[in-house]
């Protein structure tokens, strides 16, 4: 097993990429917290985990809160004596021209991509430095590294969320703390279906279209950004820090 007794503290983990992480973390043997801001569904999650022989467990947690972030990720690692991943998966997308965004749209966005991503790294470092070791992993975007035609505030945050990571990179590596970020580009989840498709019919047939344009013929699916997570969150990427995996089917190529 890959991650075996690894503590692993994943925001953003009852649906799509964040529980697909969860799920794969735990099949490779780590200990999983995950959080979200709807308990039924996390409860599910930890249940489908734990029907796989998996061990998981949920925290109610809106990342807009920041006291309450910085609170789960102390009480992770004290319950368990460490913390050795930390995967910041936590987002939203606003489909907004940068004519059509009001300043409450963006500082809502800003907080939920940027500052809680920045906020759950600096705290889960703190820990991580203390025992010499740790990865952080945050999931950014494709829209950070191109722009977006009615993304100009998403493109901005992801950007940041990109920047961010490298520069912490920087400060915490002669701590022994890696982190690194997992870029996704089109994947077919409740997310994207809502921010490209919203209320249109026969979305099935629309997501598949989007693949059919890419360089590998499909679109994304959550199972692909775990795995790359999957990765950075392992031994196998002692070596690497700082950097961004783009995981697109060669959309950015």
């Amino acid at each position: 097993m890959r991650l075996k007794d690894k503590v692993v503290l994943i925001t953003g983990g009852t649906r799509g990429i964040g529980e697909a992480m969860a799920s794969l973390f735990a099949e490779e043997g780590a200990i999983v917290t995950f959080t979200g801001r709807h308990a039924g569904m996390g409860i599910e999650v930890v249940e489908r985990i734990a029907g796989t022989g998996g061990r998981a467990d949920y925290v109610e947690l809106d990342v807009m809160r920041l006291p309450d972030v910085q609170r789960v990720i102390q009480d992770t690692a004290a319950r368990h004596g460490r913390l050795d991943v930390m995967v910041n998966n936590a987002g939203s997308v606003l489909s907004r021209t940068i004519l059509e965004t009001e300043v409450q749209d963006f500082e809502q966005l800003f907080d939920t991509n940027v500052r809680s991503v920045f906020f759950g790294t600096k705290w889960a470092a703190e820990i991580m430095v203390a025992q010499r070791s740790g990865s952080i992993i945050n999931t950014a975007s494709t829209a950070g590294v191109r722009g977006l035609r009615q993304r100009a505030a998403y493109c901005g945050t992801k950007g940041a969320v990109i920047q961010l990571s490298k520069a912490a990179a920087l400060d915490l590596a002669p701590h022994n703390v890696r982190v690194n970020c997992v870029s996704p580009g089109a994947i077919d989840t409740e997310l994207l279906r809502r921010a490209r498709f919203g209320g249109q019919p026969d979305q099935d047939r629309l997501v598949a279209g989007i693949g059919r344009d890419l360089p590998l013929g499909r679109i994304g699916v959550p199972g692909d950004i775990a795995s790359a997570a999957l990765y950075l969150a392992s031994d196998e990427s002692e070596w690497v820090t700082g950097t961004n995996i783009i995981v697109d089917g060669g959309g950015t190529v």
